[in-house]
């Protein structure tokens, strides 16, 4: 009679799981409905302002990602490419805003214009999010943390370059070390290739790669030059730069296309990257997976190149009240070396057959109820990249 009442127990049981899935199911079900719903009577109108013009392969990714994220959010996305002269004559680019109406606006904070639009922001009741740049301790002052100070600042995503910069320096430094002991001068010596002198990126590297020979005794800088992120300026610099320090074994650049000219400046001089010169730098696209594959770039991956992905997931679940904790006001993109042994994975993320086909409502609140916190990692991605394959 017991085994009788055990048998009815468990399919009771049973019964309740199935009933329980059924229902979880419907709510998911229904509530990503209303989600894509409400975006399709009313999308969210966002602008963002790119940094540079079409043809950097940088921030060409960035957009052409957010597209792809804005469209599998309903979203309707506008991107405004701007020029160094914006930033400091900014009346036609927020004419050209409020011609738009957004109701968010995503860019990158810089010293003159971040102050500019988020005052711009906040008297037109249109939300800002801040990408790619991390706030200096003096702005940081006047600004201070998104919806402190300026309500309608909702969020923030940068990567942490000074740290970047020192972690690739002291990787740098320890290649380059070995060969002090062949010289009667026992100093590792380097230079550093910067941005422009108005950037936030350029002052946060800086401050990095000085930090790095503070850390470190025989460590030095002979120079520290603004290249103003030109390619061809990088290039010139770092050949005379080599020609004026024939000593220097270590190269630390910002821009990885500089990074890449510096490599030619090299060897048209007669060094050999990677054996009598270590140049370091981050590394997003695929010219520069070749030359860390070669040796000839001492690297790490660039995972900030996925700032406009979150920026698009972050919005979303904020318009649909998703993410109001304060903790989820900011996302810190921690890059990750590269070993040999990863590459094909980088490479693989940044195939457009890749990036085309991910869905980045996975990244969502709304769309992985699953989720405890916002994660961009390597490893999140090699999962959105399974689920494609």
């Amino acid at each position: 009679m017991q085994q009788f009442k055990d048998v009815i127990s468990r399919k009771q049981r049973v019964k309740y799981l199935l009933a329980l899935i059924v229902f979880s199911g419907y709510i998911l079900f229904h509530t990503g409905n209303v989600y894509a719903k409400t975006l399709s009577d009313n999308p969210i109108k966002v602008v963002f302002i790119s940094p540079d013009s079409i043809g950097n392969p940088y921030w060409d990714f960035v957009s052409n990602t957010m597209l792809k994220a804005a469209n599998d959010f309903g979203m309707k996305l506008k991107i405004i490419h701007t020029s160094r002269h914006d930033l400091h004559d900014t009346s036609p680019l927020l004419n050209k805003i409020s011609m738009e109406k957004p109701d968010y606006l995503i860019y990158v904070y810089q010293h003159n214009l971040g102050n500019k639009l988020l005052a711009f922001g906040e008297k037109n009741k249109i939300k800002s999010f801040v990408i790619n740049t991390n706030i200096s301790d003096t702005d940081y002052k006047k600004i201070g943390r998104p919806t402190e100070k300026y309500k309608h600042w909702i969020g923030h995503s940068y990567a942490d370059l000074s740290n970047i910069a020192t972690q690739l320096s002291k990787k740098a430094y320890s290649l380059a070390k070995p060969l002090k002991y062949f010289k009667e001068d026992k100093n590792v010596y380097s230079i550093v290739l910067s941005g422009s002198r108005d950037s936030n990126l350029a002052n946060q590297w800086d401050h990095g790669a000085v930090k790095a020979v503070h850390d470190l005794d025989d460590f030095k800088i002979k120079q520290t030059v603004y290249t103003g992120f030109n390619v061809e300026i990088g290039y010139e610099k770092a050949k005379g730069l080599l020609r004026r320090y024939p000593d220097v074994s270590v190269i630390l650049s910002l821009d990885e296309r500089i990074a890449l000219s510096a490599i030619k400046a090299a060897e048209e001089l007669g060094r050999k990257p990677g054996k009598d010169i270590f140049i370091a730098g981050s590394a997003s696209l695929l010219p520069t997976f070749d030359m860390t594959e070669e040796k000839k770039l001492v690297t790490s991956y660039a995972l900030s190149m996925w700032f406009g992905v979150h920026a698009i997931v972050y919005l979303y679940d904020h318009h649909v009240e998703l993410n109001s904790s304060e903790t989820e006001f900011t996302y810190n993109f921690d890059d990750t070396a590269i070993s040999h042994e990863q590459l094909p994975i980088y490479r693989k993320m940044i195939s457009k057959s890749t990036w085309k086909n991910i869905d980045y409502r996975d990244f969502s609140f709304a769309f992985s109820p699953h989720l405890s916190e916002y994660d961009f990692s390597v490893q999140a991605f090699e999962q959105a990249i399974i689920k494609v394959e």
